[in-house]
Order: C-alpha cells, then structure tokens, then sequence
C-alpha cells in the first residue's frame, strides 16, 4: 500500500512552506481582509453576493462534482456540467481533481484505519494518533503533509475518469485554475466598482476569504464530523452526522448517512437534514442535465442499519479496528 502513496514528510522544507502558505497563510489573509473591512465598515451588498456566489458555487463543485459524481459515481452528468463542477471543485484549492478521487476513495476503503489519509485515530501508516486535540488537528489539516496518493495512469481507482481528456486537462491545469479562482471574483469586482480597490476587495471577498471559510468547513468533515456529533447508522467507522454542518456544508455534515449509504445521491435523509447538493442534483435531473442517479436508501433499509446500530451500541469504538 506504501508504494502507492507519497511521504510528503519527506519532501524540502521549501514545499511545505509553500504549501502552508497556499492552505493557510494566503486564505487566513483573505479572512483578516474581510474582518478588517467589515469593522471599517467598508463593505456593501455587492461584496456580500459575490462571496456567497463564489461560496456556493465551489462548495457545489466539490460535494457535488469531486464527492459525488466523480468519487462515488452516485449520477451522471451532461459533459458541460461535468466540466463546470470540475472546475468548480478545483477552485476550492482541495488539490488536483484526481488526487481527490484516489484519496476519498481510499478514505472508504479504509475509514478510520490504516491507509486512511485523515482519520483523527491513526495515520496512513498506520501509527495511531493518542489525545484529542493531536487527532483533531491531524484530520483537519495537518495530514496534507504526511502523505498524498501517486495517481498512477490506468489505475482502477482512476480509470473510469481518467478516460475524460477535459478533465484530465483541468487535473493538469489545476495551479492555473486555482489562480483563475481569485482572479474571477477581482475581475467581476473590477467591473462592478469600475476601480483598482474594486479587484482587491473581488479578490478578497470572493477568492482568499471564501476559500479560507471553504476550506475549513470541508477540513472540519474529515475532523469534527469523526469525533462528534450522532450516528444513527451502523458502520464500522467513527463517522457521524452533525446539523450544523449539514447547513453549512451543503449536505456534507450528515456524515454518518454518507458512509452508511456511500453511493447515495443524496447524504440528508429528513426532512430536517437540508441537504443543497442534493436540491442541486434534483434541480439540473428536473432540466435533463443529470439522471442515471443510483438509489436512495429506502425505509427498510434505513431501518436495518438503525438496528444494527442499536445491537451494537454498548461497545462504541474508541480506536476502529480493521
């Protein structure tokens, strides 16, 4: 399994620190950008939608297109919309497309045990990680510098998109599209203000500052959702749901769901578990953009993982074992 994967613990001192500053220090700029405008009081409406804009549409790309369509394969999807929630996704600075895909489908092959990249509980090795706070930082960020998959060409776990060119054109192209990223909001606030400060606050507002709240609500799945919250359904991981992040995430804090039903279209099951990827999905099935959508869990079978879950409960995992 080693041989199919990358110690990045190994790699100079030079990447690391451009890859913090590409995670955190740039996108933590963006947030003290907005913080500093919103106390000056120098902010409008426009500056708000095009956040949100750009918010939602690459959280879509991400739990819509690299979580559902390409991971898990739970629709299909027009060649446009494919293309488009590609390059959504890949404005989320997660990395490239196909080193997503390879990771999260490792991450289910092998959820909260070895060769899992972000368990809070061990480390791809294998060695297990002990206190709280250590397992909560490594599956929410510090993992990206332990070790990343090697996409190897032709691969099983690649194959079926590697076929794709367009999207091996976005793979490829990844460091332009996460530049295209910032420079998108800053030329649409260019034209909104007509000024120099207009492209600054564009790319502060849409690009660092929304990828900094973007990128933390997607780390906190890979953490908070494995050491918090409810699960309803049995599985032989540490995934749970969490409400708030549900909201938030677009349908991804119902993490418990998802592991229980991976291939489900849908992750919010009821009616108070709103779920926007899946209004997304429903919406472009409705104009004829998606369809061949894999089934919903139904009664019955939300109801057996229910009970396996209760015939289980009075020995609650504290480190999964394989």
């Amino acid at each position: 399994m080693l041989n199919t994967v990358e110690r990045l613990r190994d790699r100079p001192f030079w990447w690391h620190t451009r890859d913090l500053s590409r995670n955190l220090l740039l996108p933590f700029a963006g947030f003290i950008g907005i913080i500093t405008y919103v106390q000056a009081g120098y902010y409008s409406t426009f500056d708000i939608l095009l956040f949100s804009l750009f918010f939602l549409a690459t959280g879509i790309g991400i739990t819509v297109g690299f979580h559902r369509l390409f991971s898990h394969r739970a629709f299909k999807a027009k060649q446009w919309l494919r293309i488009t929630l590609a390059v959504l996704g890949s404005f989320a600075w997660q990395r490239p497309l196909f080193t997503w895909v390879v990771r999260h489908r490792l991450h289910h092959a092998h959820t909260d045990q070895k060769g899992d990249f972000h368990s809070p509980y061990v480390r791809f090795d294998g060695e297990k990680i002990t206190g709280k706070l250590n397992q909560f930082l490594h599956a929410h960020y510090t993992w990206l510098h332990w070790y990343d998959p090697i996409v190897i060409p032709g691969s099983p776990l690649i194959k079926d998109i590697e076929l794709d060119a367009a999207l091996r054109w976005i793979d490829t192209h990844y460091n332009f599209l996460t530049l295209l990223s910032l420079l998108l909001p800053g030329l649409l606030s260019t034209l909104f203000y007509g000024t120099i400060d207009g492209f600054i606050r564009g790319v502060i507002w849409g690009g660092l500052g929304r990828i900094f709240f973007l990128l933390h609500v997607i780390w906190l799945i890979s953490s908070f959702t494995h050491m918090f919250g409810g699960k309803p359904y049995g599985t032989r991981d540490e995934s749970k749901n969490s409400h708030i992040l549900g909201w938030i995430a677009l349908g991804e804090g119902y993490h418990n769901n998802h592991h229980a039903f991976p291939s489900s279209p849908c992750f919010g099951f009821d009616k108070k578990q709103f779920d926007v990827g899946w209004l997304f999905i429903q919406c472009m099935e409705k104009l004829g953009q998606v369809y061949d959508l894999k089934a919903m869990p139904n009664a019955r079978r939300r109801q057996f993982r229910k009970s396996y879950q209760h015939q289980h409960s009075s020995n609650s995992l504290q480190f999964p074992t394989c």
